[in-house]
């Protein structure tokens, strides 16, 4: 067998499917041939490994970003989580029951939009639910004027706000960078 033998045995190697038909062409070789054939598949190895090597020293800055990103993508999921609780917080300190509120205030958002339910919830809070403690002519309970300052307090608009462009924000950055690896 000649050393062109050598090369379609190498390039059959390359091929993805070519073991088989490279192992059954092995027994005719001489025992020379087996070895400048060993010679040419470690060259080979040693080709692609020094290949791999390259490409993984350029990936390496790109990875160190990579980390950084997804270190960031953590961080605005707690910002996120945050917010959310934030929210529900406003209405608990609002609302005698703030689960159904706060259902009733983002069902009235998806319908007139986040400045709309906003001012509602400023102007008329009782639309979305009973608010704390009671009020009778002028007069309050301290739970009726804590819930009433709380409402004063409650930035509805500027944490749905937050809390959306910190949802889209956090999408844009998951497909950038994917899942946490290990």
């Amino acid at each position: 067998m000649s050393f062109g033998t050598l090369d379609k045995i190498m390039a059959l190697l390359r091929e993805p499917n070519g073991l088989e038909q490279a192992q059954q062409m092995l027994p005719t070789l001489t025992s020379a041939q087996l070895d400048e054939l060993s010679f040419m598949v470690r060259a080979e190895h040693n080709r692609s490994r020094d290949k791999a090597n390259a490409v993984r020293k350029k990936l390496r800055p790109h990875e160190r970003g990579l980390e950084l990103g997804r270190d960031d993508l953590e961080r605005l999921k707690q910002v996120v989580r945050w917010l959310s609780l934030k929210l529900y917080e406003g209405f608990a300190n609002i609302y005698a029951n703030p689960q159904p509120a706060a259902q009733a205030c983002w069902q009235y958002e998806q319908q007139h939009g986040v400045a709309a339910a906003a001012e509602r919830l400023r102007q008329s809070p009782q639309r979305f639910g009973a608010l704390r403690g009671w009020g009778f002519l002028g007069l309050r309970s301290p739970t009726r004027q804590r819930a009433l300052n709380a409402l004063r307090n409650f930035d509805y608009k500027g944490l749905r706000d937050a809390l959306a462009h910190g949802q889209k924000v956090g999408q844009d950055l998951q497909r950038y960078v994917g899942p946490r690896q290990g």
